[in-house]
């Protein structure tokens, strides 16, 4: 799982950027951390200093295996100067589409943060 995590954290980071090329908006500058022996990965994004500069916020992955034997990665979605944080949990399952599911991912985050008292549920189970 751990070529997974950093393949998943790509390809978050890939639709965000196109996203916000599509959308003509600022480039965003990265930052990441991977800790593989931890199964943990932290992307960060940051506002170039044209667009103001600033973190802007960031996409935490958390790896774990389940008691039935499943993988699970818990995305945990944050926006600096916001307080109301959304968790994604994307369990696997036979034909599980990793890429799509980085996709609606970085869409979720690029959508930005749930109003404030929404209570935000896992957005994305993958289910067989």
């Amino acid at each position: 799982m751990s070529y997974r995590l950093l393949s998943f954290l790509t390809d978050v980071e890939n639709v965000v950027q196109a996203t916000a090329a599509a959308t003509n908006g600022p480039r965003w500058e990265t930052a990441r951390i991977v800790d593989f022996h931890a199964r943990l990965a932290r992307l960060s994004f940051r506002q170039p200093a044209t667009a103001g500069g600033g973190w802007h916020g960031h996409v935490q992955l958390q790896h774990f295996s389940l008691a039935d034997g499943r993988i699970c990665l818990k995305a945990h979605l944050s926006w600096v100067g916001r307080e109301t944080p959304r968790t994604i949990e994307i369990y696997t399952v036979p034909g599980l589409d990793w890429v799509a599911q980085a996709r609606q991912v970085a869409e979720a985050w690029f959508v930005g943060p749930p109003a404030a008292g929404t209570s935000v549920g896992p957005a994305l189970a993958a289910t067989g």
